[in-house]
């Protein structure tokens, strides 16, 4: 009777553990990451650049992120009334409403949503990037850039730009900011993000064996009829699986730039998107490029199915050694 306790306390002691792990990390992964501007309207006109507008099926929005309180907690997206702004004999966005300090959203991660609670990114790591523009249609007649960057690939439906003055992490409504070509393009992406996107795949491969095989070692634990000492390896093994998964879903950052917009877990997502920027390197010239993500994603195939082996392995080889005894 003790025994049995042990083991659903032990089973759902884990199942508890995992899912709260993993649910942190996803809420924190999934939050959408802004660049704002923090500014005190006393009265006057506020102007800002057209940039700052979010473009939809509904129209043009202008949002700023507020704090919440009870349920809504923390940092929320919040979106101005269209009475609050305009534009200006200059053709800019003025801004006139509630004397009060404001964070003024400037860009997004991804379409900002009304409620949403987001992370503002205090600081932006300057690098030298290549962008990724991708059409539905043919290529804008004027494809002007800014002189800091080049076109170094093109084809029917996309542009490859390198940018001296890239930012990170990237945000597709900044990079379609640079020229009206770019502002045309249905979805902008960065090269750097692409490779760190496929460079974390590996362990997030194995955070989720680790966590399968300290599963399976506490149902083995329930199975495991001697009464030797020894079966409580079982449960120090687990641990160690459950460990290891939390070091290292703490040194995982997935770029939020290639995530979906609601559920992490959409393949249909990944596979479209990914689908699309291989194709786009190929029309471009880019087949080094290409090959060398195909590549890593067969080498994340290769790591699933062979952590998966090893970690099949050495449960059997545990339970083994410890019938034996």
């Amino acid at each position: 009777m003790k025994r049995s306790v042990l083991c659903i306390f032990s089973l759902v002691l884990y199942l508890l553990l995992a899912c709260t792990m993993l649910s942190a990390k996803i809420e924190e992964e999934m939050m959408p990451q802004v660049e704002a501007k923090t500014l005190k309207y006393k009265g006057t006109t506020l102007s800002f650049s057209p940039d700052v507008l979010f473009h939809d099926e509904q129209g043009d929005h202008f949002y700023h992120a507020a704090n919440g309180s009870g349920w809504e907690s923390g940092l929320r997206i919040r979106e101005f009334m269209p009475a609050q702004y305009y534009y200006d004999i200059f053709e800019q966005i003025a801004f006139t409403g509630t004397p009060q300090t404001y964070h003024f959203i400037m860009s997004a991660s991804r379409q900002p949503v009304e409620g949403e609670k987001v992370h503002i990114v205090e600081e932006f790591e300057a690098v030298e990037d290549v962008h990724l523009y991708c059409y539905s249609g043919a290529l804008p007649e004027d494809l002007w850039m800014p002189q800091h960057t080049s076109i170094i690939g093109q084809s029917s439906h996309a542009l490859l730009v390198r940018n001296t003055r890239a930012q990170l992490p990237f945000f597709q409504h900044t990079a379609k900011t640079l020229s009206i070509a770019a502002s045309q393009a249905d979805h902008a992406y960065s090269l750097t993000e692409i490779s760190s996107f496929i460079q974390s795949l590996p362990p997030v491969t194995l955070i989720w064996i680790c966590l399968l095989a300290g599963f399976l070692l506490l149902l083995l634990f329930w199975t495991h009829r001697s009464a030797s000492p020894g079966k409580l390896t079982y449960i120090i093994a687990a641990a160690f699986f459950l460990i290891s998964a939390a070091i290292l879903l703490s040194r995982i950052d997935l770029p939020a730039s290639l995530l979906p917009t609601e559920n992490i877990f959409d393949l249909a997502h990944y596979i479209s998107t990914f689908g699309l920027i291989l194709h786009a390197l190929e029309q471009c010239g880019e087949n080094f490029a290409a090959l060398a993500l195909q590549h890593s994603i067969h080498q994340c195939l290769l790591v699933g199915v062979g952590g998966l082996l090893l970690g099949v392995t050495f449960i059997m080889l545990t339970r083994r050694f410890l019938c034996r005894r």
